[in-house]
């Protein structure tokens, strides 16, 4: 696995996102990132192969096609490493943080992708609900997911549509709210997500030995892996 996408990768997964060998209801590059964004400072860590599925939007009629078979361990890494990257900003930098809301075209046109990168964050929401509710019950918490349904609901178009203060915002301005919103939940769940941490690793560590393979699936031994 690469440790960082270049520019160019990041194009290569974009274009196969939207190409002919993927299903109708795949995720395009800025509502992966959405969806990435979420699994990165939610509540649980969740595994890829709870995760992955969801992003191809798979269908019994509407399968995905690698072809060549390369095409799946190529595009596979690339989510992962695009995975970490997101979580490497959000975790050792979080002012860094940038959500993927913002296309620059050949013209030098921004064209904002607010719905799409909203739409995966909700997805990603959705993937485990229920462990969400302590933040959407919570009197001091409970707003901070209020905008992202702003861009994908019928009511929070109209919303904005009507007004006057979010008709001034540009693109730069949305992308600075919710790189704060992003920054808020990381810090709502941090103190769960430590104690989850660390409950795991004592469960595992009672179980596995420190120069046995990694339970993660990295290929590396425990000792040099998640025991660190």
């Amino acid at each position: 696995m690469k440790k960082a996408l270049t520019q160019k990768d990041i194009i290569s997964l974009e274009n196969f996102l939207s190409s002919d060998k993927t299903p109708a209801s795949c995720m395009n590059l800025y509502s992966l990132h959405g969806f990435l964004t979420c699994l990165m400072v939610g509540p649980e860590t969740m595994l890829p192969s709870q995760w992955l599925p969801v992003i191809w939007g798979e269908t019994e009629s509407d399968q995905i096609i690698w072809d060549p078979m390369e095409d799946a361990e190529k595009f596979i890494g690339f989510i992962m490493t695009y995975s970490n990257m997101i979580a490497s900003a959000i975790h050792n930098n979080p002012t860094s943080y940038k959500p993927l809301i913002i296309e620059q075209n050949a013209t030098h046109c921004k064209k904002m992708h607010m719905k799409d990168w909203c739409e995966g964050f909700i997805t990603g929401i959705n993937l485990s609900y229920d462990d969400w509710l302590p933040i959407l019950d919570s009197e001091e918490d409970g707003t901070l997911l209020a905008p992202f349904y702003l861009f994908t609901t019928e009511e929070g178009n109209k919303s904005m549509a009507e007004d006057e203060e979010f008709k001034s915002y540009t693109p730069e301005k949305w992308e600075k709210v919710f790189s704060l919103i992003v920054q808020k939940i990381h810090n709502f769940w941090l103190p769960h997500r430590d104690l989850m941490h660390k409950a795991t690793h004592k469960a595992v560590s009672q179980k596995v030995g420190r120069n046995e393979p990694c339970p993660c699936g990295s290929g590396k031994k425990y000792k040099y892996c998640c025991l660190n």
